[in-house]
């Protein structure tokens, strides 16, 4: 189990095809950003959280200052 606050977290051969990077390694919150970008026919958000946002909305008006980080917008959406 890795933490969103780890700074290098190890990509296997087959994650890094999926995603579509080419890094050996990657920090926690860029993972949940590509993750959610990522290609995908159901995409399940059933925690606490804010993690998608509206192209014209700014961090400050979701209301989730723990999710700017990590939050795209829904344009960027595969799902």
């Amino acid at each position: 189990m890795y933490l969103r606050a780890d700074k290098d977290i190890p990509l296997s051969e087959e994650v890094k095809k999926w995603l579509g990077i080419r890094f050996k390694a990657i920090d926690g919150e860029s993972l949940i950003q590509y993750l959610l970008k990522t290609p995908v026919e159901l995409l399940w958000l059933g925690g606490i959280g804010t993690y998608i946002k509206a192209s014209t909305e700014k961090h400050e008006e979701v209301g989730d200052r723990h999710n700017d980080n990590v939050r795209i917008d829904a344009c960027d959406l595969k799902a």
